[in-house]
């Protein structure tokens, strides 16, 4: 077991759990919480330097962090409804401008989604930070439960943006990466017209 998987299972052994949240631990991509005849859907991801975003383009950033919270959503079958988050501001990058492209690119993805915002909460460090949190319903929840030998996997578009992504932050002085791939952006997908043949 991971040391994240260790952590998560020693803090929430603490926690009282209801009989309506539907799944457990590291069953699903969303908290699965029946409501009513609906299933609700909730997560919550948390982003920072360590994941090795890019920054230098806020716009991208923006998008990519909110496809990332919102892709949990589709991954267990849901329809976005509702997004929030909350954001430390890194003080000596983020000024006005940048907040402002960076919130477009969040909010085109919502607009996307057809998910409506909150609120949240705004903070400010030497580093930036970000907690997505997207709710969504869904009336037949998939978990990642019940898999076994010989399933077929289906895969909704290219593999390896994020890692690219992160690649292009780690190596970001090395003079190749520079020369061949300083334009590049890398937009994540938002995967929504593939989430509803699941």
């Amino acid at each position: 077991m991971s040391r994240e998987k260790d952590i998560i299972t020693s803090i929430a052994s603490q926690f009282p759990r209801s009989n309506r949240q539907l799944n457990n631990l590291f069953e699903s991509d969303s908290e699965i919480i029946q409501f009513d005849s609906k299933k609700l859907l909730l997560t919550i991801d948390e982003f920072s330097d360590e994941d090795h975003f890019r920054n230098h383009d806020p716009y991208i950033l923006g998008w990519n962090l909110a496809v990332a919270t919102i892709s949990d959503i589709l991954a267990s079958g849901g329809q976005p409804t509702f997004y929030g988050h909350s954001i430390i501001i890194d003080n000596d990058k983020w000024d006005d401008s940048y907040l402002e492209h960076f919130s477009v690119g969040i909010a085109d993805v919502l607009r996307k989604s057809k998910a409506f915002f909150i609120g949240g909460d705004v903070g400010s460090s030497d580093r930036w930070g970000y907690t997505g949190i997207a709710m969504g319903e869904t009336d037949n929840a998939i978990t990642r439960m019940g898999t076994k030998p010989g399933d077929l996997i289906l895969m909704t578009g290219q593999i390896g943006a994020g890692n690219l992504e992160a690649a292009l932050t780690i190596y970001s002085d090395n003079h190749f990466f520079n020369r061949a791939l300083k334009h590049y952006k890398t937009r994540l997908a938002l995967r929504f017209d593939e989430s509803k043949l699941i």
